[in-house]
């Protein structure tokens, strides 16, 4: 019988560490930039197109173009159901978030912060 012999990389399994890729969608983009207060909407919307660009983004998972009126919507659609605690039985994303707006010294801001 022959001793084969066993090389380092044998011996020890090299891990590899590959960096997580971010997902760029628009509502992991809301929750970074709704978490930080904007605004309005508008403004918020406007954001998070920027973001998205600026990262090389210009279509949605389904491969439409990101428009401004459809991100407003489901801006709105993300605001109701932080409001709605949807989700909370199955520890969804938006039952761990309120909403707060705050309209002091003539600036409105609408903000979401964890429970």
């Amino acid at each position: 019988m022959e001793n084969k012999k066993q090389t380092k990389t044998d011996a020890k399994k090299v891990e590899v560490k590959t960096e997580a890729k971010e997902i760029l969608t628009i509502a992991t983009v809301f929750k970074k930039l709704a978490t930080q207060g904007v605004k309005d909407r508008e403004t918020l919307a406007v954001n998070i197109i920027k973001y998205l660009a600026d990262k090389g983004v210009a279509k949605n998972v389904r491969g439409h173009d990101i428009k401004k009126e459809r991100v407003l919507q489901q801006i709105s659609a993300m605001l109701r159901d932080i409001k709605m605690e949807r989700g909370k039985e199955k520890k969804s994303w938006w039952s761990m978030y309120t909403i707060v707006e705050d309209k002091t010294e003539g600036k409105e801001v609408i903000k979401i912060v964890p429970k």
